[in-house]
């Protein structure tokens, strides 16, 4: 799990929060091989790898086009 990833997951475990797993994903840009970097979890599940999504109608792709 990245530094990041943990900060956050801590941050809303001390805030009486948690991350909406069914909501939440993550996209690798560019040239990244996401092979080498495991996928991110929380304690009520893991998070959802694309290639692409959708959000507020802009349509992100994965190959950055």
């Amino acid at each position: 799990m990245s530094f990041l990833f943990a900060s956050l997951v801590l941050w809303t475990a001390n805030n009486n929060t948690q991350i909406n797993t069914s909501k939440t994903k993550e996209m690798f840009l560019g040239r990244l091989n996401p092979a080498n970097f495991p996928r991110l979890s929380t304690p009520t599940g893991s998070v959802e790898r694309v290639t692409s999504f959708k959000l507020l109608g802009i349509n992100f792709e994965a190959n950055l086009s």
